[in-house]
């Protein structure tokens, strides 16, 4: 297992994660993003027609994990843009969005920020469309 630990010289690591229904995968996703970057913040923004989501997460009871829950679904990214500006609102100066189907997987966390820190780079598009990506389990 790989970890990465990113000093307040390099800036704050902080994860959003959009959300609709994923109270079976978020609390496994936080602690696996939380293995591999202890001091992330974390923001889930879930847009869920019940709070199944919303407790699974708190159920947690992590200081670094914030939960929105919205009234009305609002769309992927309007969520990612709302977790964006919570988690500026936290100094965090390296933003990733992640899927809570694991994708990217948060192994790839720690090369992805090393690779962004290294080059210095404003953004870092991982994406599962590009021609080197692979998708697993997916028809």
């Amino acid at each position: 297992m790989s970890s990465v630990s990113v000093h307040a010289e390099k800036g704050m690591v902080g994860v959003v994660i959009p959300t609709y229904k994923e109270a079976d995968n978020i609390g496994n996703l936080i602690q696996e993003i939380l293995r591999r970057v202890p001091s992330a913040r974390i923001v889930v923004v879930d847009d869920s027609p019940d709070l199944a989501t919303t407790a699974a997460a708190e159920r947690l009871g992590l200081p670094q994990v914030t939960v929105t829950h919205r009234e009305k679904k609002g769309g992927r990214g309007s969520a990612v843009l709302e977790g964006v500006t919570q988690l500026l609102q936290h100094d965090c100066t390296q933003i990733l969005e992640m899927d809570a189907d694991f994708s990217p997987p948060p192994s790839q966390i720690p090369p992805l920020l090393q690779e962004a820190i290294g080059r210095k780079l404003g953004l870092l598009v991982a994406s599962r469309y590009l021609p080197q990506s692979e998708i697993h389990h997916w028809p």
